[in-house]
């Protein structure tokens, strides 16, 4: 008896944009839907005959060993590379911190010398004053000093 093939389902289309309706549509009628059809049993696939099994490759040689002075050596070659570059950075470190130390050391000189200025330019102020209250103590004579508005 000839089996009936099941239809093709349609394609869903895409929903349009609902428009607005000033009356509800009455309930479409379902449609009845078509009996699911028996399929028909597959036949059983013969079992495919053992194949012999290949045989295993032969191992493969491992590869050669490098030689651990090799790598002794690469390890050497990347410490002193990273010690270098610290050397370097220390060096720079202490340049920066030599020209500082200079920097600050030049400013105190300078300021030192500047109060050492003062200090002289006060004590020959000094000196020059008494000298000239000596010079008019001479000539007047009289021990005061002349003026009374020096003092």
């Amino acid at each position: 008896e000839p089996v009936p093939e099941p239809e093709p389902e349609p394609e869903p289309a895409p929903d349009p944009e609902p428009e607005p309706s000033p009356s509800p549509e009455p309930d479409p009628e379902p449609s009845p839907e078509p009996e699911p059809s028996p399929e028909p049993e597959p036949d059983p696939e013969p079992e495919p005959e053992p194949s012999p099994e290949p045989e295993p490759e032969p191992p493969t040689p491992d590869p050669p060993e490098e030689d651990p002075a090799e790598d002794i050596d690469d390890l050497l070659d990347d410490l002193v590379l990273e010690l270098e570059v610290d050397a370097a950075r220390t060096d720079a470190a202490v340049k920066i911190q030599s020209a500082q130390r200079g920097r600050a050391t030049r400013r105190e000189m300078r300021e030192r010398r500047r109060a050492a200025t003062r200090i002289q330019a006060a004590q020959r102020g000094r000196a020059a004053r008494k000298e000239v209250a000596a010079r008019r103590r001479e000539e007047t004579g009289d021990g005061t000093g002349g003026d009374a508005a020096m003092d």
